[in-house]
């Protein structure tokens, strides 16, 4: 099973939040005091405006987390320690990302990125303008190329003593091929589906003969589809494609398996929101079946050893 990053919904979520973040920032890396619960939490995750994202492995280990508070009258958590509305136009409607943490056996770029890149996709579906963080030098220059920018140098947070640098991202610039993809589709009402999924190179995003419950945008990497035949020779699917849909438009078992050929993330895509999405907007749903006759007569021809 892969990582995964969403949203934390629930209260045994959420509280999964507060445990990783002690065993991070009060335990692993000691910025935080500890507390008697071993939990921790400030006034802002009291607020209706703060949301978390959480990192699980297998859909059950909780190995990360990440805070997002949306800008009110009561400030957000990044005010104690930096002045970003300094930096940003007037009217600007700010989403802060805070309390970033990740056991160390997982901090890497890919969860660092991927964590605020939701934050990105949350941010649009909050009509926020700019998103803003305080990072350490290392993830700051992981998410340059994401479009988040320097906007101050790098200096010793207040209340942690650590190095941090002040970043910004204006949302509309998001560089991110699941933003491309929902906008050249008109798809837009996807990006409210905070569910993003990482694989290594061989193990199985679909497999044939499952039911299916939703569909995926292949954000990064290359993925194979291997349908059924003699010679089982593989379909690649490239970064910005959907696939997985047409069990959802079937009812009917998978047919094919699609096996990561790379380090690949997903966008999961909820079956009642695909289709909804298909009833509401039957001009992109003509152009969606067209699309998937293309793919299918392709696969089809290749099978019979005829390439188009």
């Amino acid at each position: 099973m892969p990582l995964t990053i969403s949203l934390a919904t629930t209260p045994e979520q959420i509280d999964a939040v507060f445990k990783v973040r002690h065993m991070v920032l009060a335990e692993q890396d000691q910025t935080h005091p500890p507390s008697v619960d071993e939990r921790l939490f400030d006034r802002f995750d009291t607020y209706p405006t703060t949301a978390n994202l959480i990192v699980t492995m297998q859909g059950q280990e909780t190995v990360g987390a990440m805070r997002l508070t949306l800008d009110s009258s009561l400030g957000i958590p990044s005010d104690a320690d930096y002045d970003f509305r300094a930096h940003l136009p007037p009217g600007a409607c700010i989403l802060d990302c805070s309390l970033y943490c990740a056991l160390r056996e997982f901090r890497s770029p890919t969860i660092a990125s991927g964590l605020m890149h939701m934050a990105g996709y949350f941010a649009y579906a909050r009509k926020a303008t700019h998103v803003v963080a305080l990072m350490s030098p290392k993830v700051a220059r992981m998410l340059k190329w994401a479009g988040f920018e320097a906007v101050g140098p790098q200096f010793a947070a207040p209340i942690t003593e650590q190095p941090v640098v002040p970043l910004v991202l204006q949302v509309s610039r998001l560089n991110d091929s699941f933003m491309s993809f929902a906008k050249k589709n008109a798809m837009l009402d996807f990006v409210q589906e905070y569910r993003r999924l990482f694989f290594h190179p061989g193990e199985h995003i679909i497999r044939a003969g499952e039911d299916g419950h939703c569909a995926y945008v292949l954000i990064h990497g290359e993925a194979e589809a291997l349908y059924a035949g003699k010679d089982r020779e593989p379909f690649m699917i490239s970064e910005g494609e959907m696939f997985g849909e047409i069990a959802l438009l079937t009812d009917e078992p998978r047919s094919a398996d699609v096996i990561a050929a790379s380090d690949v993330q997903v966008m999961e895509l909820d079956k009642e929101v695909f289709l909804k999405y298909l009833n509401d907007r039957p001009d992109k749903a003509l152009e969606l079946l067209r699309s998937m006759g293309m793919r299918m007569r392709n696969v089809i021809a290749r099978m019979n050893g005829n390439y188009v």
